[in-house]
């Protein structure tokens, strides 16, 4: 597959995944606003967090300041690696800065417009959403992927 396609495809997924989480996010601000559990364990509820991660307490301005420096130094870090290799595992770590910046782009505009994050699956005892799934499963794909790409370096120059 030519690169042009493959970023065809990451563009188009991450506009689609942006999209689809904002839109769930607006049917739990304006229509789907009551709990309902698929399980007692998991299920659609509606949740406004004010804070970070696990409902930490911190205030907004600085929430948004530090959003905006990280998604700089994810999309430079995206920037070096598009500019370095366009190998498939180099494309799949690309992948994955990219999963984690559709997913922090996606909670920064709640930030903004809500000045809170709206989380709406209810998963054993907290509230997450799309966007955080995406930053949670970009983070993961990147560590496991630069991780074996470090490993194999080194069984190559050895």
């Amino acid at each position: 597959m030519s690169t042009k396609a493959r970023w065809f495809i990451v563009f188009t997924a991450s506009g689609l995944f942006l999209l689809l989480d904002q839109f769930l996010k607006s049917q739990a601000i304006n229509a789907w606003t009551a709990p309902k559990y698929l399980f007692s364990f998991f299920g659609w509820y509606p949740y406004f967090n004010p804070g970070i991660g696990f409902g930490l307490p911190v205030p907004q301005g600085f929430i948004i300041i530090l959003t905006i420096i990280i998604l700089a130094l994810i999309a430079y870090h995206l920037y070096k690696q598009i500019k370095s290799d366009g190998q498939t595992k180099s494309f799949i770590i690309q992948y994955s800065l990219f999963s984690i910046l559709t997913g922090a782009v996606s909670n920064l505009i709640d930030r903004l417009t809500y000045h809170h994050t709206v989380d709406y699956i209810f998963a054993f005892t907290g509230y997450i959403n799309l966007a955080d799934i995406l930053i949670v499963a970009g983070f993961v794909v990147y560590l496991v992927n630069k991780n074996s790409a470090c490993h194999s370096e080194r069984n190559e120059v050895k």
